[in-house]
C-alpha cells in the first residue's frame, strides 16, 4: 500500500511539472503578456478580486462533492489538488485535468482510483451543466446567432439526459460500447443526491462571470446582458473541445463573436478577448500558489474520516 501511495505521489508531481512546461511553451509562443493601454484600473483590480474568489470556490468543489459520495478529504487538500494541477489544462488531452487532482488525492488518502475518477468526472459534468443553465437566459433575451443558440441548447439537453436520466445514460453507454468495443464509464448522477452541491458551482460561475463583466467595464464600455454570460458560454464550449489544450484560441474566438454581437466594435472585442486570457492566467497563477503554499504547510495531514467531519 505504501509503495502504491508513493507511486501516485510521483505521478501527481510529474503532472505538475509537465503542466508547467507546457504553460511556459504556450506563453512563449503566444506572447500574451501585453497589458492594454487606457484601462480603468479600479475595475481591473475589482475584476481580479472576483476572479480570485471564483478560483477559491472552484478549489472547494472536490471537498463538497467528494463528501456526497462518502469520500472525505479536507478543504485544504481540495484546494491543493485543484491549485497544483490547474495548469494541466495546457497539456494536450483533457485526461490530465482529471488525472492530476485524482492522483494527488489518491496519493494522500488511498481511496479507490475508479471511485475518485467517477466523482471527478461527475464534478466536471455538473459544472458544465450549471454553467450552461445559468447562461440559457442569453438565448432567449438576445439576438445571438442561431448556430450558437442551437449548440448551447443541444449541449444542455444532452448533458441533462445523459447525466441525470438513467435510461438515456445507459443507452449512451451501450451505444459507445457498440461503437468502440470498450466500456465508457459516464457518471450517472442522482439528482437528489447532488442537488446540495449545486450552490458551490453556481457561486463559482457567478463570481467568474461578474469578474469578466467588470473587466469589460475597465475598457470604458457599457456591456449588456450578453457580456455577463459570454465568459461561461465561451469557456464551456472550449472545454468541450477535447484535443485543444486549455481550449486555446477557442474561448477567445467565441468571446469575440459574443462581444461583437453585444454591440462592441470588432477591434475592441478582439482586444478584450485576448486580454481575458491574461486575466484568466492571473487567476490560475493565484490558485496554483495557494495550492503550493497549502501543500507545504499541510504535509502531515491525516486522512479525513466520516467521524472527523461530523
Amino acid at each position: 500500500m505504501k509503495k502504491l501511495t508513493l507511486n501516485f505521489k510521483k505521478i501527481s508531481t510529474c503532472i505538475i511539472y509537465l503542466s508547467l512546461i507546457f504553460l511556459a511553451i504556450y506563453l512563449y509562443k503566444k506572447d500574451i503578456i501585453v497589458i492594454p493601454q487606457n484601462l480603468d484600473y479600479k475595475y481591473v483590480l475589482f475584476s481580479i478580486i472576483l476572479l480570485f474568489f471564483g478560483q477559491i470556490i472552484h478549489g472547494m468543489q472536490f471537498w463538497v462533492i467528494f463528501k456526497r459520495y462518502g469520500l472525505f478529504i479536507s478543504p485544504i487538500d481540495s484546494l491543493s489538488a485543484y491549485g497544483l494541477n490547474v495548469f494541466s489544462m495546457y497539456v494536450p488531452g483533457k485526461v490530465w485535468v482529471f488525472l492530476g487532482p485524482v492522483s494527488y488525492i489518491k496519493g494522500k488518502y488511498g481511496y479507490p482510483l475508479d471511485s475518485l475518477l467517477t466523482v471527478s468526472l461527475s464534478s466536471q459534468f455538473i459544472s458544465l451543466w450549471i454553467g450552461l443553465t445559468l447562461s440559457m437566459i442569453v438565448l432567449f433575451l438576445t439576438n445571438l446567432s442561431l448556430i450558437i443558440k442551437l449548440l448551447c441548447i443541444i449541449t444542455w439537453i444532452g448533458l441533462t439526459l445523459v447525466v441525470f436520466t438513467r435510461y438515456i445514460h445507459n443507452l449512451v453507454q451501450w451505444f459507445f460500447l457498440k461503437l468502440t468495443k470498450k466500456t465508457i464509464n459516464i457518471p450517472q448522477i442522482p439528482i437528489k443526491k447532488c442537488i446540495s452541491t449545486f450552490p458551490v458551482y453556481i457561486f463559482e460561475w457567478s463570481f467568474t462571470s461578474l469578474g469578466f463583466f467588470t473587466l469589460c467595464l475597465s475598457f470604458g464600455i457599457h456591456p449588456n446582458l450578453i457580456v455577463l454570460f459570454a465568459y461561461p458560454i465561451a469557456t464551456i464550449i472550449s472545454m468541450l473541445i477535447v484535443f485543444i489544450p486549455g481550449g486555446l484560441g477557442v474561448r477567445e474566438g467565441i468571446l469575440v463573436i459574443l462581444l461583437i454581437q453585444s454591440g462592441i466594435p470588432s477591434q475592441l472585442a478582439t482586444t478584450i478577448s485576448v486580454s481575458s486570457r491574461l486575466w484568466a492566467l492571473l487567476g490560475e497563477v493565484f490558485i496554483f500558489l495557494i495550492g503550493l503554499i497549502l501543500k507545504i504547510y499541510n504535509k502531515d495531514t491525516l486522512p479525513i474520516t466520516e467521524s472527523t467531519n461530523k
